[in-house]
């Protein structure tokens, strides 16, 4: 209850969508325009005992609503990157960084 930025995630079956429950992200990166934020990049973290249970939420997240922000606001205006707790942390600092690097070019 930190923050009101909660996500509310579908999947798609057949014409109807299915409801998976609300997500609210570990960390948001905000780029912003002013006051407003522009792009907004969300970056989940999950240990290797939550991972699988998220992986409907994370398809949901890296697909249809990445595309339908896009497609509603007329840019990417949303990133979602997901990095597991098990992962070296080398590794996870070095993928975060890429991300980030692409985030504000």
């Amino acid at each position: 209850g930190l923050t009101e930025f909660v996500i509310k995630c579908f999947e798609k079956k057949n014409d109807f969508w299915k409801r998976l429950g609300e997500y609210t992200p570990d960390f948001l990166i905000l780029q912003r325009k002013g006051k407003k934020p522009h792009k907004v990049l969300i970056v989940e973290t999950k240990g290797e005992g939550f991972a699988l249970k998220f992986t409907p939420k994370k398809k949901f997240m890296e697909s249809d609503f990445l595309r339908l922000n896009a497609e509603r606001f007329g840019y990417n205006r949303f990133d979602f990157i997901f990095l597991r707790d098990d992962d070296k942390p080398e590794r996870n600092i070095a993928t975060l960084s890429e991300k980030i690097q692409e985030f504000f070019d």
